[in-house]
């Protein structure tokens, strides 16, 4: 069994770069990164994810090291029994714009997004210009986005959130644990569903949150 059901890149401190390309119905058996798995520097430009899926967690991507997605697309994606059903990180700086993330699924936490510093590195998350809809965590908490234990901040702007769900907390969104401020400004989250917290369930904000211009 491999991970990344398409692309397995640990290309030894080099950067991975990806561009203009679609990446379609792949699977990682029993593993992680249901397209792309990989440790290195990844940079997405224009792309399309979509009907990929892993056992575990990463139904599109999973990625330890600094994630940078523009201009891309991630449609109905899927981890099974684990969490990031549209990108998973661990670790790195996470930085996406002007993306669209539809119908991505996990069992556990975050739907769309999930970005998790088990490995203590210095973790900033931006998320600005993009859309999430109708994204969804089978059985746990982060229907559309989960921030969990960063080593950083992170901020939304200029992004709507409308008809995610989550089993448990933070349909919308969802943090546990973030070492610095939460700002989301000029975002919109509608129509949400969570047993708390249907828009954003925000816990364990170690600086300030700011909430501005945002419905």
């Amino acid at each position: 069994y491999y991970t990344g059901g398409a692309v397995d890149a640990n290309t030894d401190g080099y950067a991975v770069n990806v561009a203009g390309s679609t990446f379609v119905y792949n699977f990682a058996d029993e593993q992680i990164g249901g397209a792309i798995d990989t440790g290195a520097d990844l940079t997405i430009t224009g792309s399309t994810f979509q009907n990929n899926a892993a056992d575990v967690s990463g139904g599109a991507l999973y990625t330890y090291g600094d994630v940078s997605i523009t201009g891309s697309t991630f449609t109905s994606n899927y981890a099974y029994n684990g969490e990031g059903g549209g990108v998973y990180n661990d670790g790195g700086t996470v930085a996406i714009a002007n993306a669209t993330f539809d119908n991505n699924g996990a069992y556990a936490n975050g739907g769309g997004v999930y970005v998790d510093d088990t490995d203590g590195g210095t973790t900033d998350v931006s998320i600005t210009d993009s859309v999430f809809e109708g994204n969804f965590s089978y059985d746990s908490d982060a229907g559309a986005i989960g921030l969990d234990s960063l080593d950083g901040g992170a901020v939304i702007d200029r992004t709507t959130v409308t008809g995610s769900f989550a089993d448990s907390d933070g349909g919308g969104l969802w943090t546990d644990y973030i070492d610095g401020d939460l700002r989301v400004s000029n975002s919109t989250f509608s129509d949400n569903y969570a047993l708390y917290g249907g828009g954003a369930y925000i816990d364990g904000v170690d600086g300030d949150t700011v909430i501005e211009n945002s419905t």
